[in-house]
């Protein structure tokens, strides 16, 4: 049967339209009306052939069953009816009667004939339809072949699994229409075709595990098949073919073998001994089942060497006891050290993590085992530190402790609790405010400082005990856990009971000293005062102008010490005076001196307020009165008007005085190092004597620049 072959039903299928059958029906009724008027009455023709008849009557049973007589009747009226228009006699009326009683008869029988295949073929259709139900509930696709491999048969399953529709597949060669390439895209010889050559041609079932069917939309799908012949009376009519779509168990073989590969890869590379032994059903260990490549490596065995050993084989006796076996068995899982020997009889340290769990219906254990011989050589380096730490703090003579963040303490030397008047057992476990109530609230506030920034601190602070209060210098220092975290602190502290009372009896002494000095300073600057004050007196009985001008610089001269120490003895710093505050003062007591005239000079300051040394400041402060009394006595004749500029500044590491003055400045032919005059020498000798570098510039007016060093002594 090819492609024709079925499409032959389209033409079947439209004689079932019931439109078309009366249609076809009445019109044979009306070709038979008209052939028996135009015989009997337009050509008076007594004989009739009425075998036609028989079609229209056939074809209403056929379609109408039982209302098929209608036509029967109708014709066998229209029969009778012309026969008697024709004007003749009833003579051989009783011909058509026969033939009457035959078409009725022969229309029961035809009647009776298509009930009975009507009621076959309703059978048939329940039945095909009951098995196309079933075949289409089955959750694999089928297809049925001929013995020339057309598909006669197609499955809704087959339909969604390949993209073809019934139709489209039926009368197909199977073989070309879905399986005629391979995986690898050449083409699939016909001979090779297992429904083909087996089934087909040798009458063999055979069943396919992994071939590719082929889709409508060009795309293939892995499939496993069963093929079955139809075998009638010896002969291969045909095969019939089952197969389901394996693609998601090939996708879950390779996710399961993949999955098998990363756990191998796993198994072998991590770094850890792994094994898995069969446990028997008394608990105890049976062989090894299987073990990692790190095993192998670990402790020299070879594989097959393994599978024939027991964990007892690489083990030192007596290390696993029966209650950690009895935890293994009861919980399902236990983690103990023990020690593995090499086939070198090397000695290996080991933790190991067990598990129980079913294997292929047997018991077995699976245990990783981690090297712990760095964790225990880290474990008796920390032991050896913290007894190493112990006797430190034990044979320390100051109170050495342990505290957590309430103050509580954890760790207490001997010389810390004797201070206590207690043992270190007894006092582990109590809190600052159960021993120093008073004091232990600023206590706690410097801890959790501590605790809260992870730095150290120094504090001194006195603490009550027993009634009697005692200074100490405490070093708190944070003690970090795991995480980086400040889990405890350390407290160092000494006794400074005795360096407070000394500091304190220094301290007054310090006192009295300032005192005394300032006392000294403030007789020195009297006793310069009462000299500027007789040499004052002594002016005036002064006649000779040259001698009054003498008297009235040592005046000055003695001023301006004095001013210097009463500024000692006025400040709290009795080594060090401000330089600046003191040019100001200077500069303005010899103005209102030597200036009869304010109007035409003027004194202009640029002073930083440096603090400088006593023994820097004396010197530089007669050097200062001499070049200011100067610029005001010798820089401007005759009422000249002028400016004096005085500047100090820190300049680097060094100071820096200028004095300034716009006037007739001094002879071009001066030498100011080599000179009679005794203001010009006190500058020169008083620069030398504080390391000054002096420098001397005549240039419109004079600029004394004078630069020296700040010391401190």
């Amino acid at each position: 049967m090819d492609k024709k072959t079925f499409n032959g039903y389209g033409f079947h299928e439209k004689l079932e339209d019931t439109t078309i059958q009366n249609g076809i029906i009445v019109s044979l009724i009306a070709a038979c009306t008209i052939i028996t008027v135009y015989f009997h009455i337009f050509l008076n023709i007594n004989t009739l052939f009425t075998h036609f008849y028989y079609i229209p009557i056939i074809l209403s049973a056929l379609w109408w069953k039982r209302k098929g007589l209608v036509v029967t009747a109708f014709l066998s009226v229209v029969l009778i009816v012309t026969r008697l228009n024709m004007g003749s006699s009833f003579f051989g009326i009783e011909d058509d009667l026969f033939r009457i009683a035959i078409l009725f008869f022969v229309s029961i029988v035809a009647i009776l004939l298509a009930e009975s295949i009507a009621y076959s073929q309703e059978s048939f259709k329940k039945i095909s339809y009951q098995n196309k139900l079933v075949l289409d509930s089955v959750g694999e696709g089928i297809y049925g072949v001929n013995k020339n491999g057309i598909i006669t048969f197609f499955n809704s399953f087959a339909e969604k699994s390949t993209g073809f529709s019934f139709d489209e597949a039926i009368g197909e060669n199977s073989h070309e229409l879905m399986h005629h390439t391979k995986s690898d895209g050449t083409p699939f010889p016909l001979e090779e075709c297992t429904v083909h050559n087996f089934s087909l041609l040798k009458g063999v079932s055979k069943r396919v595990t992994n071939e590719l069917f082929w889709k409508k939309n060009g795309s293939s799908f892995p499939v496993e098949y069963m093929v079955t012949p139809i075998i009638e009376s010896g002969e291969t009519k045909g095969a019939v073919v089952v197969f389901h779509d394996i693609s998601d168990r090939i996708q879950m073989e390779n996710a399961l073998k993949n999955s098998e590969e990363k756990f191998r890869e796993v198994f072998n590379k991590v770094n850890d001994i792994i094994t898995l032994i069969e446990l028997k059903p008394d608990g105890h260990a049976g062989k090894y089942i299987e073990v990692n490549d790190v095993a192998v490596e670990t402790l020299g065995y070879n594989l097959d060497e393994f599978l024939q050993m027991t964990p007892g084989d690489i083990g030192k006796k007596g290390e696993v006891t029966r209650d950690e076996v009895n935890i293994l068995l009861n919980e399902g899982k236990v983690t103990f050290e023990r020690t593995y020997i090499t086939k070198d009889r090397i000695e290996i340290p080991v933790e190991i993590n067990s598990h129980i769990f079913d294997f292929k219906g047997k018991k077995v254990a699976l245990s990783v085992a981690r090297d712990i011989t760095y964790r225990r050589k880290a474990e008796n380096a920390i032991r050896e530190s913290e007894e190493k730490y112990r006797s430190l703090i034990e044979s320390a003579k100051d109170p050495i402790s342990v505290m957590d963040s309430n103050g509580i303490f954890i760790l207490a030397n001997t010389a810390g609790a004797h201070s206590l008047n207690m043992e270190p057992s007894e006092l582990i476990g109590q809190s600052l405010m159960d021993i120093f109530p008073e004091s232990a609230e600023l206590q706690m506030e410097s801890i959790q400082k501590v605790f809260n920034t992870g730095k150290g601190l120094e504090i001194e602070l006195p603490v009550k005990h027993d009634e009697v209060i005692g200074w100490y210098s405490t070093s708190i220092q944070p003690l970090f856990g795991p995480e980086n975290n400040v889990k405890s602190v350390q407290t160092i502290s000494r006794d400074i009971t005795d360096i407070m009372e000394t500091q304190r009896k220094l301290k007054m002494a310090l006192e009295e000293k300032e005192m005394l000095l300032k006392e000294i300073h403030h007789r020195v600057k009297n006793n310069l005062m009462i000299i500027s004050s007789l040499l004052s007196i002594q002016s005036r009985f002064i006649k000779d102008k040259e001698a009054l001008g003498i008297f009235k610089e040592s005046q000055n001269r003695a001023k301006s010490m004095a001013l210097i120490h009463e500024r000692l003895y006025r400040s709290t710093d009795l080594k060090r005076i401000d330089m600046g505050d003191y040019i100001r003062t200077l500069s303005n007591d010899l103005f209102h001196t030597y200036v009869i005239n304010a109007q035409k000079i003027q004194i202009k300051l640029d002073v930083e307020d440096i603090m400088v040394d006593i023994n820097t400041a004396i010197p530089l402060g007669l050097i200062i009165n001499e070049i200011i009394t100067n610029a005001l006595k010798h820089a401007f004749p005759n009422d000249m008007p002028g400016t004096i500029l005085i500047s100090f500044h820190r300049v680097g590491d060094k100071l820096k005085l200028e004095v300034s003055d716009d006037g007739i400045g001094f002879p071009k032919d001066l030498d100011y190092k080599n000179t009679s005059s005794m203001g010009l020498q006190l500058v020169n000798s008083l620069s030398n004597q504080i390391d000054a570098e002096l420098n001397v510039v005549m240039e419109k007016g004079t600029s004394f620049q004078i630069t020296f060093p700040e010391k401190t002594f």
